[in-house]
């Protein structure tokens, strides 16, 4: 089965410990973030919660360059700063618009966060990347339900590539847990790897089709994602959340939680 879902992080280890996972391959410790295979299951369920303030200082120190978070929305009106030449010329009793600022909620939004990364990839940068994407969290829920997933993206057998898609609490956004899990690598190169060597054959490697034109494409397709989804890609050097995390959150901010008409 190439696809494994979870609906919470604590469903997911129950699961590793019925089928009796209880290690994964040797390496070096530098490779795991220096915590043991037992740590990684159990900080997944009680949290580490030594980031959270790392992201809120980074909302912080942006807080005078990244958009507002209400929305606005253009509303009828006897005046305001553009006419509706349709209404004016019917005389319509609203025939001007004007955006007012609402507190309305927006809809909710999945997110969807791969935690896989490249072999060159230092638990200091994982852990960088996810103290800003936890920042973007935190901001995002704010205005609108948010809906978060973990995606590790491996080779797996019998059709070459692997999902593990697992939900999180996230409404409210569970900070201790999601810190965790979205900023070591110990959780990914523990726990998703271990469990993709006993279910699919995980042989270390991207997805077959990875390097292939289109795989982001295929990757919606096969977690059945709409276009509105955000997903968060596997983790490369190159990336410009690990190379700018600040322009990456203000660009994301603004795309899924700033002004709207």
């Amino acid at each position: 089965m190439p696809l494994h879902t979870f609906e919470s992080v604590p469903e997911y280890i129950a699961k590793m410990k019925k089928l009796g996972i209880t290690q994964s391959r040797p390496n070096s410790a530098d490779w795991y973030g220096y915590i043991s295979f037992q740590e990684a299951m159990d900080y997944a369920i009680k949290g580490d919660s030594r980031n959270v303030q790392a992201a809120m200082k980074l909302l912080d120190d942006l807080a005078e360059t990244i958009p507002p978070t209400k929305t606005f929305k253009v509303v009828k009106s006897p005046y305001g700063g553009r006419c509706n030449f349709g209404d004016w010329q019917s005389g319509a009793p609203l025939p001007m618009r004007r955006r007012i600022r609402t507190s309305e909620d927006q809809g909710p939004l999945k997110i969807i966060v791969s935690t896989t990364s490249s072999c060159g990839i230092s638990a200091k940068t994982m852990q960088a990347r996810g103290i800003t994407i936890l920042a973007l969290l935190m901001r995002l829920q704010e205005i609108r339900p948010v809906d978060l997933f973990l995606l590790a993206e491996l080779y797996g057998q019998p059709k070459g590539w692997s999902y593990q898609l697992i939900q999180m609490e996230s409404r409210p956004l569970d900070l201790s847990v999601a810190s965790f899990c979205l900023s070591h690598v110990g959780f990914a190169r523990h726990l998703t790897y271990a469990y993709g060597s006993r279910c699919d054959d995980f042989n270390g490697g991207w997805p077959s089709d990875y390097s292939r034109t289109g795989y982001g494409e295929r990757r919606r397709e096969r977690l059945n994602l709409s276009p509105n989804d955000l997903v968060i890609g596997e983790v490369h050097a190159k990336d410009e959340l690990v190379k700018s995390p600040k322009a990456w959150l203000a660009k994301q901010i603004q795309i899924y939680g700033g002004e709207t008409l």
